[in-house]
């Protein structure tokens, strides 16, 4: 699975962090996002491979902004 290889681990980690840190569930991620709860249950649990747009979706529900930095 990519979010076992960096970098996707970390954000991963950093979108689960805050959506605990709000008290968000995967169904409330899902209404803010448009995407299904089952989506965001295996992108919080680490398993499948997400696409940059649903990392973007989640990220932004969260009030977060996804970008890149330099190695």
């Amino acid at each position: 699975s990519r979010l076992r290889q960096p970098p996707l681990r970390p954000v991963v980690q950093i979108l689960k962090t805050e959506a605990k840190r709000r008290g968000w569930t995967a169904y409330r991620l899902a209404i803010e996002t448009g995407l299904q709860a089952q989506t965001i249950r295996r992108l919080l649990g680490g398993q499948g491979s997400p696409s940059l747009d649903t990392l973007e979706a989640v990220a932004k529900a969260l009030g977060l902004k996804l970008g890149a930095s330099p190695e």
